[in-house]
């Protein structure tokens, strides 16, 4: 192999993977101004997988700097293995099965569909059970020469998270698209949200797929440490897309609603945190006649246990 097989990789996947964390502390710094009420289960998992991200970013550089600085040229030494492969493998592997239980959680308040929300759980456990077989072997051992017999359970787990991303972000799409409103801009703001889950399970899946095919092409090649680099913070800017979209989609929807010039009865949604409610009023005139009318605007009720 030549060198940007074996190092070249490492350095691009770090530089990579900081240029993300940028944009995971961004996500961050808006979540936290902007939802300042929000309940401290909410923040406390935002600060777990933040906690997990950092510590992946921190393994990924220390896993480049010792074959790069400290024991460059010693060939000897970067076949072992040190305490940066396993923080960061344990570190995405965690961050990978948080972000994608509350997503699956998320999928059921939509759904309400238990069997299918069992099944997404135990595609879950099938990812856990291949990185138990596979890796704890690899960071338990000495040499990375050992890389070669984590190929089954790798195998098992990229395969099982790609099927869980996808299935999550088919699940989602489908459930929304049967959310349909008679007012053009809440419809518009539902194709907003598909989209949503399109873009952010596509991009953890495209990243699990191309990390299994590089290394089912080379396991001994450092080109999928590349794409195992990105992991942290693809999760993570999951997570927090998926919560900072109420702020925007709110404001939208205010703005839209009032300049709207539809008219029609009541319409009630419920998705993703953000409640949607258009009112009708029923008021007595003095003659006693009963009269209606409808709400200039929707109400929305950003609601973060819906």
């Amino acid at each position: 192999m030549g060198l940007g097989e074996i190092f070249g990789a490492l350095l691009l996947g770090t530089w990579a993977a900081l240029l993300l964390s940028g944009l995971v502390l961004s996500e961050a710094v808006k979540y936290f101004t902007l939802f300042p009420d929000d309940p401290w289960s909410r923040k406390g998992l935002v600060i777990l997988t933040l906690t997990f991200g950092i510590a992946a970013v921190i393994g990924d550089c220390a896993n480049t700097y010792l074959p790069l600085v400290t024991y460059y040229g010693n060939a000897e030494a970067i076949q072992k293995v040190y305490w940066p492969l396993p923080l960061y493998s344990i570190a995405n592997q965690l961050l990978a099965i948080i972000v994608d239980c509350y997503l699956i959680y998320r999928f059921y308040s939509l759904s309400k569909n238990i069997w299918a929300t069992i099944s997404l759980y135990g595609i879950l456990l099938l990812a856990l059970a291949g990185y138990l077989v596979g890796f704890v072997p690899l960071v338990r051992g000495s040499s990375l020469a050992d890389r070669d017999e984590a190929r089954i359970g790798a195998m098992i787990t990229f395969i099982s998270m790609v099927v869980c991303d996808l299935l999550i972000a088919a699940g989602l799409v489908w459930n929304l698209r049967s959310m349909k409103s008679s007012f053009a801009h809440t419809n518009t703001f539902i194709k907003r949200v598909m989209v949503g889950a399109i873009q952010t399970g596509s991009a953890t899946s495209v990243c699990s797929l191309l990390l299994l095919i590089t290394f089912l092409k080379n396991p001994e090649s450092n080109v999928p440490t590349f794409f195992i680099f990105l992991f942290a913070p693809l999760y993570t800017l999951t997570l927090l897309f998926n919560f900072n979209i109420r702020r925007s989609a709110a404001a939208d929807l205010v703005r839209k609603s009032k300049t709207s010039e539809s008219r029609g009865g009541g319409n009630n949604i419920l998705m993703d945190g953000i409640h949607v409610h258009r009112t009708v009023v029923t008021m007595s005139g003095a003659d006693g006649a009963a009269r209606s009318r409808t709400d200039e605007g929707n109400t929305i009720k950003l609601d973060p246990d819906a």
